[in-house]
């Protein structure tokens, strides 16, 4: 099952994340910086910083919130 499979069913438990700290804020890498795939997953998935600053989204998100926020 790939990631975007694992997602979707709801099998979060062995997922980890890819990316960096750059200058202080996080940048997300693997399938979470593949804004194209990430949109395609059927759920909503966004990204937050430690302080709860959104710092990417989905489109299912973003219909689910029915506006698209500020990042």
């Amino acid at each position: 099952m790939g990631i975007k499979e694992q997602i979707a069913a709801g099998d979060l438990e062995n997922l980890t994340f890819q990316g960096d700290v750059t200058d202080g804020h996080l940048v997300p890498g693997g399938l979470l910086g593949d804004q194209a795939a990430v949109d395609d997953i059927e759920v909503g998935i966004y990204v937050l910083e430690k302080d709860g600053t959104l710092i990417s989204c989905n489109k299912t998100a973003i219909a689910a919130w029915g506006r698209t926020p500020e990042l």
